[in-house]
């Protein structure tokens, strides 16, 4: 029988084998290194430009932010003016009642303190009845309710040889403009 030596054969065959395998798995792991490394290298990319449009939507944000609170401010303020205009117009109405309601050359005013809902009026009078007409034009204006004597004295005067009632009264102010054509009510 012939003997044939196939062992040694055999052993190539599985050395070349095995260095076909580990060089198509080496290749096949580099080829998937290098698909990871450039996803990567995408993933990176894709993250600075999210980076960048969140830098850029926090500008935006902050600037609405600022605009916002600018407006907010800007209301406030616009409401305090349309206070302040309407309030305005009621007082100008107010001391032009009180300056209709005062007898002329009769009557002088020394002090009047308007707020929301009471005024006071302090003056000096010729007279006391000076001071009673005086209270008795202003029960009789829109803008005047709960007309009060609150003070009246004499108050001489020496060098002038005069003697002055001086008055001081308070009235409750109604809401609203008063009539429209004027302070008076039903004259």
């Amino acid at each position: 029988m012939i003997h044939i030596n196939l062992t040694r054969r055999r052993k190539v065959q599985r050395i070349k084998l095995a260095r076909n395998q580990i060089f198509f798995t080496g290749l096949l792991l580099g080829l998937l290194l290098l698909a990871l490394s450039l996803h990567n290298a995408s993933l990176g990319a894709q993250v600075y430009q999210t980076n960048l449009l969140a830098a850029q939507q926090k500008k935006k944000s902050d600037r609405l932010f600022k605009i916002k609170k600018e407006t907010t401010r800007l209301k406030k303020k616009e409401a305090v003016i349309a206070l302040l205009v309407k309030s305005r117009g009621s007082q100008i109405r107010v001391i032009d009642a009180i300056a209709r309601s005062a007898p002329p050359k009769k009557v002088w005013l020394t002090r009047i303190e308007i707020n929301e809902e009471m005024v006071l009026i302090k003056g000096n009078a010729m007279e006391s009845g000076d001071a009673a007409i005086f209270m008795d034009r202003l029960k009789q204006t829109a803008l005047f309710s709960d007309v009060h004597l609150n003070r009246l004295t004499q108050e001489s005067r020496p060098k002038k040889q005069l003697t002055l009632s001086v008055f001081q009264l308070t009235c409750r102010r109604i809401q609203g403009d008063g009539s429209k054509n004027g302070t008076m009510k039903n004259a």
